[in-house]
């Protein structure tokens, strides 16, 4: 002690330890990864403060775009129609007509679907006879792997059908007639970006009944949905 009282003590008298850290009960007693604080993690006595985790990263749209989830299909198609028509004196003949395609696809899953159509073409027949068809049908389309690039499907379709033909060798004519019409066929789509898809090819048999006989048709189509 000095002249005035105060005690005064030299460092070297006194060598303090360090008091031990239970860490373990430190972290339980105390979490703080419920809260917006990082986690704390007791590593050799010491709490190490982490940075927040990274936030991961929004999925990115796949290759084959984003077809699996959109409900509603419409399409614009070249269309080919082989029809067989009789010329009345027994034989038959096959010519073509064309025009469009118009189609439209709800999906209720991720392979059944309604579908409308509604599709006209234009021909001659036995080099004298002008011809147009107009088929509107409904029904279903099935498909498969509708979210990836390649889309296999196929469809049945029933309706009517309306045709008209005019000209001929004898001073011409004109005449319509309409029928019940059915379609069943199948083909090829590829997803090209998210909201666009090409029709690489359909094939599809057309039953139709004019003139009191059965026609046997063939169309072939191709376009954009």
């Amino acid at each position: 002690s000095n002249s005035n009282g105060t005690m005064v003590v030299s460092p070297s008298v006194f060598e303090l330890d360090p008091l031990p850290v239970n860490t373990t009960a430190f972290a339980a007693a105390a979490p703080l990864s419920s809260g917006p604080e990082a986690p704390v993690i007791a590593t050799s006595g010491t709490a190490s403060l982490l940075t927040p985790p990274t936030p991961p990263r929004p999925k990115a749209r796949p290759a084959s775009g984003d077809w699996g989830n959109l409900n509603n299909w419409f399409g614009i198609e070249f269309a080919v129609i082989l029809f067989r028509e009789s010329s009345g004196t027994g034989a038959a003949e096959t010519f073509a007509q064309y025009g469009f395609d118009l189609a439209y696809v709800r999906w209720v899953n991720a392979w059944f679907g309604l579908e409308g159509s509604f599709a006209a073409g234009w021909g001659n027949a036995f080099n004298v006879v002008d011809t147009r068809i107009l088929l509107y049908m409904a029904g279903l389309r099935l498909a498969a792997n509708r979210a990836g690039r390649i889309v296999p499907w196929a469809h049945f379709l029933g309706g009517g059908a309306n045709t008209h033909a005019s000209g001929g060798a004898n001073g011409g004519f004109s005449d319509s007639e309409s029928s019940a019409a059915f379609r069943v066929g199948g083909g090829l789509n590829v997803n090209l970006t998210a909201h666009l898809a090409w029709k690489i090819v359909y094939v599809g048999y057309l039953y139709t009944s004019f003139a009191s006989s059965v026609q046997h048709n063939l169309m072939i189509n191709t376009g954009l949905y």
